[in-house]
């Protein structure tokens, strides 16, 4: 008896670690993978009047590069990973290292949300706001800018003056 005792210990003692290795967690951290945040659009100054654009959208975050829709990322040219290799200069030795770095996103059916620093001649971040529709990307409002550390605080974001739309002047 006490020999299945002591094999049911370290078979408890063993899932007890590797459970979370596979991903199982519990529904507090499910839902913070999966945080949604409301992004009040009349804010951005969009030049475009249309009239069809929501008034709020909600996009849940996202910090992988691959979460992006494939017609967003073929718009930016290639981007790392947060904390991944990048290159915030205008010199480079190792030349497939990205000059682009993703901070956080933001993606919904209807519209994506991308924030990335970019590096060259200025260090900088740049904020973009796609509305996507079947294959293809659209952006409505880029702004260049400060650096956010999340779709949050952009979305709490209360200065008007911070949220200019560069949309035309923006280089992707």
């Amino acid at each position: 008896m006490t020999g299945q005792l002591w094999a049911n210990l370290r078979k408890l003692a063993a899932s007890t670690f590797l459970l979370p290795l596979l991903g199982v967690s519990c529904q507090s951290h499910a839902a913070k993978s999966r945080e949604v945040e409301s992004v009040d659009l009349t804010r951005l100054q969009l030049r475009q009047n249309d009239a069809s654009l929501p008034a709020q959208i909600s996009l849940a975050a996202t910090k992988s590069v691959r979460s992006l829709p494939e017609s967003v990322r073929s718009r930016i040219p290639k981007m790392s990973n947060p904390g991944g290799p990048f290159n915030d200069s205008d010199v480079s030795f190792l030349f497939d290292t990205p000059r682009r770095r993703l901070i956080f996103g933001g993606v919904s059916d209807r519209f994506c949300l991308v924030h990335y620093e970019y590096g060259g001649v200025a260090h900088g971040y740049l904020t973009v706001i796609f509305a996507l529709s079947g294959n293809q990307s659209i952006p409505l409002w880029a702004h260049a800018g400060g650096r956010y550390t999340s779709l949050e605080q952009f979305a709490k974001e209360t200065d008007r003056d911070e949220l200019t739309n560069e949309v035309n002047e923006a280089v992707f």
